[in-house]
């Protein structure tokens, strides 16, 4: 959701997860849903709607956001709040910094884009207050340890068909590659990541703990 509408100059929504069922897609597709973890890992994953105009997202997060009898783990309607009169009381926190050594650092434009929306918040009152949240550079590795607690779906074995990685590369060398880069290096990473497999006990522990932090800086009247 997030990342075609920024490419694409469009207005998505990505609710949190359990809200919209994932019946159809990845992992609850014809293809994994098969398998016995697939609810459990449907838990973690969220879809929502793109629109050309803002004020289509909400209409249409309240009609796809309910059970449906396939995902399991559906809570019920999406549960709305008013529309806001102002935003004066809003917290809104900035992050624009590298979480971690590898990312690229935020583009220029990109960077001045985001304080732009700050300036146009504040001046409709809401408080801006620049910060640093290092424990979201944990985020990525715990989405692996997410998928690594189900057995028979991976990322691998739906992106790749559970093909060598070895032959993906010789390809990629000679000019015949199937995949992107991007795609390659992230197989890669899931199968590093394997090799230091949490237990499912370890993964609850770090993902409870990451979502207290997060939750320190949330509530109904803060945005990040």
């Amino acid at each position: 959701v997030r990342i075609p509408a920024a490419h694409c100059g469009v207005f998505g929504h990505k609710p949190s997860s359990k809200f919209v069922p994932m019946s159809g897609h990845f992992p609850l597709d014809r293809y994994s849903s098969q398998y016995p973890s697939a609810q459990f890992i449907a838990r973690f994953f969220a879809m929502g709607p793109l629109c050309r105009k803002a004020e289509d997202l909400l209409p249409l997060l309240k009609i796809i956001s309910r059970p449906d009898g396939i995902d399991e783990n559906i809570y019920g309607n999406f549960d709305c709040h008013q529309q806001l009169d102002s935003l004066k009381g809003i917290k809104v926190y900035l992050l624009e910094d590298k979480l971690h050594p590898l990312q690229k650092s935020v583009a220029s434009n990109i960077k001045q884009n985001l304080y732009s929306v700050a300036s146009v918040l504040e001046k409709e009152g809401a408080e801006i207050i620049p910060c640093h949240i290092p424990f979201l550079a944990d985020a990525c590795e715990l989405w692996f340890d997410i998928m690594l607690t189900a057995k028979n779906i991976t990322l691998h074995s739906v992106v790749n068909k559970d093909h060598s990685l070895m032959a993906e590369m010789y390809s990629m060398i000679s000019g015949k590659k199937k995949m992107m880069l991007s795609t390659l290096l992230l197989l890669l990473i899931e199968k590093i990541v394997s090799l230091n497999k949490k237990t499912y006990i370890e993964f609850l522990y770090v993902k409870n703990k990451i979502s207290h932090q997060l939750n320190t800086y949330l509530d109904n009247k803060s945005v990040l």
